[in-house]
Protein backbone atom coordinates (compact mmCIF):
# COMPACT_ATOMS: atom_id res chain seq x y z
CA UNK A 1 0.00 0.00 0.00
CA UNK A 2 1.57 3.14 -0.81
CA UNK A 3 0.08 6.99 -1.73
CA UNK A 4 1.85 8.65 -4.77
CA UNK A 5 1.49 12.19 -5.84
CA UNK A 6 0.03 12.69 -8.99
CA UNK A 7 2.99 13.84 -10.78
CA UNK A 8 4.48 11.05 -12.85
CA UNK A 9 7.45 10.49 -10.51
CA UNK A 10 7.94 10.97 -6.81
CA UNK A 11 12.44 11.19 -7.32
CA UNK A 12 14.88 12.06 -9.84
CA UNK A 13 18.38 10.61 -10.08
CA UNK A 14 21.10 12.10 -11.99
CA UNK A 15 24.51 11.24 -12.56
CA UNK A 16 27.11 14.21 -12.08
CA UNK A 17 30.57 14.37 -12.90
CA UNK A 18 33.39 12.06 -11.22
CA UNK A 19 30.97 9.44 -9.88
CA UNK A 20 28.56 11.37 -8.29
CA UNK A 21 25.17 10.80 -8.34
CA UNK A 22 22.24 12.80 -6.54
CA UNK A 23 18.68 11.90 -5.42
CA UNK A 24 15.46 14.75 -5.46
CA UNK A 25 12.71 13.49 -3.68
CA UNK A 26 9.15 15.06 -4.48
CA UNK A 27 7.18 15.28 -1.28
CA UNK A 28 4.00 12.58 -1.89
CA UNK A 29 0.95 14.98 -1.34
CA UNK A 30 -0.62 16.68 -3.78
CA UNK A 31 -1.84 19.41 -5.35
CA UNK A 32 -2.95 22.39 -4.29
CA UNK A 33 -6.12 23.36 -6.17
CA UNK A 34 -7.81 26.99 -7.27
CA UNK A 35 -7.09 30.56 -5.21
CA UNK A 36 -8.22 31.35 -1.49
CA UNK A 37 -8.62 29.33 1.45
CA UNK A 38 -11.71 26.88 1.95
CA UNK A 39 -13.83 27.57 5.07
CA UNK A 40 -14.59 23.75 5.33
CA UNK A 41 -12.23 21.15 6.56
CA UNK A 42 -12.78 17.16 5.03
CA UNK A 43 -12.31 14.69 2.26
CA UNK A 44 -14.24 16.45 0.05
CA UNK A 45 -14.62 13.21 -2.74
CA UNK A 46 -13.55 10.05 -3.52
CA UNK A 47 -12.58 9.06 -7.33
CA UNK A 48 -13.46 6.27 -8.32
CA UNK A 49 -15.41 4.43 -5.24
CA UNK A 50 -15.55 1.57 -5.48
CA UNK A 51 -12.10 1.26 -7.21
CA UNK A 52 -9.78 -1.03 -8.57
CA UNK A 53 -6.32 -0.29 -8.02
CA UNK A 54 -6.17 3.43 -7.57
CA UNK A 55 -8.46 6.01 -6.29
CA UNK A 56 -8.00 9.76 -5.83
CA UNK A 57 -8.81 11.20 -2.65
CA UNK A 58 -9.40 14.63 -2.21
CA UNK A 59 -9.41 16.94 0.60
CA UNK A 60 -9.65 20.71 2.23
CA UNK A 61 -8.09 22.37 5.17
CA UNK A 62 -8.93 25.18 6.41
CA UNK A 63 -5.41 25.65 8.55
CA UNK A 64 -1.93 24.98 8.29
CA UNK A 65 -0.80 22.30 10.03
CA UNK A 66 0.38 18.57 10.33
CA UNK A 67 -2.19 16.66 8.64
CA UNK A 68 -2.42 12.81 8.52
CA UNK A 69 -4.54 10.63 6.20
CA UNK A 70 -5.19 6.84 7.58
CA UNK A 71 -6.53 4.24 5.92
CA UNK A 72 -8.51 1.60 8.05
CA UNK A 73 -10.52 -1.80 7.59
CA UNK A 74 -13.88 -2.11 9.09
CA UNK A 75 -12.16 -3.92 12.22
CA UNK A 76 -10.80 -0.57 12.90
CA UNK A 77 -7.44 -1.61 12.15
CA UNK A 78 -4.69 0.52 10.67
CA UNK A 79 -3.87 -0.29 7.47
CA UNK A 80 -1.46 2.17 6.22
CA UNK A 81 -0.56 5.62 7.40
CA UNK A 82 -1.32 7.65 3.81
CA UNK A 83 -0.14 10.96 5.18
CA UNK A 84 1.60 12.17 7.58
CA UNK A 85 3.21 16.21 6.81
CA UNK A 86 2.48 19.51 7.30
CA UNK A 87 0.34 21.02 4.92
CA UNK A 88 -0.67 24.45 4.01
CA UNK A 89 -4.34 25.32 3.85
CA UNK A 90 -6.03 24.53 0.66
CA UNK A 91 -7.65 21.64 -1.30
CA UNK A 92 -5.53 19.03 -2.22
CA UNK A 93 -5.26 15.77 -3.82
CA UNK A 94 -3.64 12.23 -3.05
CA UNK A 95 -3.78 9.21 -5.42
CA UNK A 96 -4.24 5.88 -3.37
CA UNK A 97 -2.18 2.71 -5.02
CA UNK A 98 -4.62 -0.50 -3.39
CA UNK A 99 -3.14 -2.82 -5.73
CA UNK A 100 -2.07 -4.98 -3.06
CA UNK A 101 -5.40 -4.59 -0.85
CA UNK A 102 -7.92 -7.34 -0.84
CA UNK A 103 -11.42 -6.35 -2.10
CA UNK A 104 -13.76 -4.80 0.59
CA UNK A 105 -14.92 -1.72 2.66
CA UNK A 106 -12.24 0.52 4.19
CA UNK A 107 -12.33 4.14 5.46
CA UNK A 108 -10.52 7.13 5.12
CA UNK A 109 -9.64 9.25 8.48
CA UNK A 110 -8.32 12.90 8.22
CA UNK A 111 -6.80 14.24 10.79
CA UNK A 112 -5.84 17.81 11.30
CA UNK A 113 -5.51 19.39 15.22
CA UNK A 114 -8.88 18.52 16.99
CA UNK A 115 -10.44 18.02 13.83
CA UNK A 116 -11.64 14.34 12.16
CA UNK A 117 -13.28 13.67 9.04
CA UNK A 118 -13.65 9.78 7.78
CA UNK A 119 -14.89 8.32 4.51
CA UNK A 120 -16.13 5.25 3.19
CA UNK A 121 -14.21 3.73 0.13
CA UNK A 122 -14.78 0.01 -1.34
CA UNK A 123 -11.73 -1.66 -3.25
CA UNK A 124 -13.40 -4.37 -5.69
CA UNK A 125 -11.00 -6.66 -8.17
Amino acid sequence: MRATSSRESLCEWRIEGQGQISLSVEPNVVETEGEGVPTEFGITGVYPNPFNDQTLVRFSIPDQGGTTLTLYDLMGKRVSELLDRRLAAGEHSLIVDGASLPSGRYYLKLRLKSREATQEITKIK
